[in-house]
């Protein structure tokens, strides 16, 4: 399309562009679930290691296995609390996919995520896309954006309670083996 030389282009559609902004925003909330599961499955496999050489010190004739007393105690509370940071590492990394009755209910609105399409037949589908408009969609985007930001914020929280607790786990120990008798 040409314009003349005072003539300004089409205004770009405001309902348009908000959009394309949500759409960014989507692609955002994607990458940081992507990159907190990745982080995630490294916390997870660490502590798991971390854990049976706290398991394999544990015997008899080793280190944590000669402690006594408080010593002892405390370094049970520390891998404990070691535990309970993979449990929470593990949480972050567990797909989170909505409850099964919810999408049936609500799939009739939604054609975003894939625990809703699947409830579709590709008929009704087709002409739901059909009737569709920006309002509709932004609506879709919207409703998107919230659930993923949710559990987003749900799976860093367990990977930060993860991290933290497993600081405390060692720190445990640490105080066990390494304060003087």
């Amino acid at each position: 399309m040409r314009f003349r030389r005072n003539q300004a282009p089409p205004p770009y559609e405001p309902l348009q562009r908000t959009i394309e902004f949500a759409w960014r925003v989507h692609a955002a909330q994607e990458t940081w679930t992507a990159k907190v599961d990745a982080k995630a499955a490294i916390v997870l496999s660490l502590e798991t290691a971390i854990l049976v050489v706290l398991l394999a010190a544990e015997a008899p004739h080793r280190l944590l296995g000669q402690l006594t007393g408080w010593r002892s105690v405390i370094t049970d509370l520390g891998i404990g609390v070691y535990i309970m940071a993979m449990v929470l590492a593990a949480i972050a990394v567990i797909p989170l996919m909505g409850r099964t009755k919810k999408h049936r209910a609500e799939y009739d609105r939604n054609a975003i995520y894939f625990g809703h399409l699947r409830h579709w037949r590709h008929e009704e589908l087709n002409q739901w896309l059909n009737r569709m408009n920006q309002d509709d969609e932004l609506a879709q985007l919207s409703r998107q954006l919230i659930e993923l930001s949710r559990r987003n914020w749900h799976k860093h929280r367990s990977l930060q309670l993860s991290m933290l607790t497993s600081l405390f786990g060692s720190a445990f120990i640490g105080i066990a083996v390494l304060v003087p008798r």
